[in-house]
């Protein structure tokens, strides 16, 4: 839950026009990419009977989350073009970054 709630609170850089900071943007934009997966995946299932068919599809769904991985890296990139930060202090802000992208 507080991975959606960052997402709808994070910039995001877009190759036109940069960071994109504006709080309608970053949610219409989060709404349309991320917001699906992000939503059945911290849905707790656990607690809710449902059928076998149902369940694997979840899990796909929740596999689907582990595509934030890839993007991580660049973000990253993409990041330090602007800030300009030690590497241990790169070092902490990928392993943070990757955390909340398992999460």
């Amino acid at each position: 839950v507080i991975d959606i709630i960052l997402a709808f609170n994070t910039a995001y850089w877009k190759f036109e026009r940069g960071w994109i900071t504006k709080r309608s943007k970053i949610a219409m934009h989060y709404i349309k990419t991320w917001f699906f997966y992000d939503l059945i995946a911290v849905i707790p299932y656990d607690m809710i009977e449902l059928q076998v068919a149902y369940v694997r599809l979840i899990r796909v769904f929740k596999l689907l989350r582990l595509l934030r991985l890839v993007k991580q890296p660049r973000i990253m990139s993409n990041l330090a073009k602007h800030i300009t930060l030690r590497r241990s202090q790169q070092a902490i802000i990928q392993y943070i970054v990757l955390l909340l992208c398992l999460v």
